[in-house]
């Protein structure tokens, strides 16, 4: 699978002269052959939310009762033909896929053939997307030019840690009133957690998710505008 990755990329890449370009491109694709796993978990999770008064109510009445609750939440998925399962498979579909996308796109023997065939590394702002970020606090804080080099750097990170953002607030699963505290603290962290991970990670993989994420928010509104809302009504 790593080599079939490969082979797309560097279609990509010759086509374009540019590595960037040739993820931004693999990536929007791969999301959209993905539609149909979005669709489904987009429904799962509306099903969801339409049946979660119901489940809180049951927790509610029955506190204490992890047994009676749990007997009367399947009463509640099953009379409302609900499978929680079918929100979690398709994520767990797209793991794997991901894992080898990102695999091939790190590989060095890969970056470096591509390097030899006259690729260029460059994207917008960044002079090497195969490196990390350069995040330094400039020794004298009059320096100007360097806080707009800070800035500079910061800019993937930034947007990353958005965009991450605004997927877990479309996207975000509805919660119990016992857990709602949690996922709160989730919706925070997560952001947090992969704007570091853009620090720390070359800037081909910050491309990567920050592509993912604008097509996973542009596809999802399409999904939930045009075809989840419209059949429900």
């Amino acid at each position: 699978m790593t080599g079939i990755v490969q082979t797309i990329l560097r279609y990509f890449a010759e086509m374009t002269g540019n590595y960037a370009y040739s993820i931004i491109i693999f990536t929007v694709l791969l999301r959209l052959a993905m539609s149909p796993l979005s669709v489904s978990q987009t429904r799962t999770m509306e099903k969801q939310k339409k049946i979660q008064p119901l489940v809180d109510e049951i927790q509610k009445k029955y506190k204490g009762q992890s047994e009676e609750i749990n007997r009367r939440v399947m009463e509640v998925y099953k009379q409302n033909n609900f499978n929680i399962l079918a929100g979690c498979l398709p994520a767990l579909l797209t793991l794997p896929i991901m894992l080898v996308f990102y695999k091939g796109m790190q590989d060095m023997n890969f970056m470096n053939l591509l390097a030899s065939e006259g690729i260029s590394m460059k994207f917008l702002w960044i002079a090497d997307i195969m490196k990390k970020p350069l995040i330094a606090i400039p020794a004298n804080i009059a320096d100007i030019g360097a806080w707009l080099v800070l800035i500079r750097e910061m800019l993937m990170p930034i947007i990353t840690a958005v965009t991450t953002y605004m997927t877990f607030a479309q996207t975000g699963q509805p919660t119990s009133s016992e857990s709602g505290n949690s996922m709160a603290m989730f919706k925070w962290l997560w952001p947090l957690m992969f704007g570091y991970f853009a620090i720390v990670s070359a800037q081909s993989l910050v491309i990567y998710w920050v592509t993912f994420n604008v097509i996973n928010l542009i596809q999802q509104w399409v999904i939930m505008k045009f075809i989840v809302r419209p059949a429900t009504k």
